[in-house]
């Protein structure tokens, strides 16, 4: 949206021409969609066989979307794991002072 929102609204009002002749074309947004998204991201879409470029930018950020949803369910999964993991020490295991 921050994307949109400055081609829009901000290039527009930029010099020399002060209009949308000069805001970015759609391939343009993608482009820097994908620079900032992590490698890792990048690599799942060319496992799904996804051509950003052949997707409009609200697919992009959809499925961009849905990949950070998912590392973050793993995340939280994994966080749970070691916790459980973690709390199994008892007082006896403690060293003495």
């Amino acid at each position: 949206m921050h994307i949109y929102r400055i081609n829009t609204k901000e290039i527009a009002r930029c010099p020399p021409a002060y209009n949308h002749t000069q805001c970015l074309t759609l391939d343009e947004i993608i482009d820097i969609l994908l620079f900032g998204a992590p490698k890792s991201w990048q690599g799942e879409m060319d496992r799904q066989g996804l051509d950003p470029l052949a997707k409009t930018v609200t697919e992009v950020v959809e499925f961009m979307e849905r990949i950070k949803m998912s590392e973050d369910f793993d995340r939280d999964r994994k966080a749970a794991a070691v916790m459980k993991k973690g709390n199994k020490k008892t007082k006896s295991q403690k060293r003495p002072k």
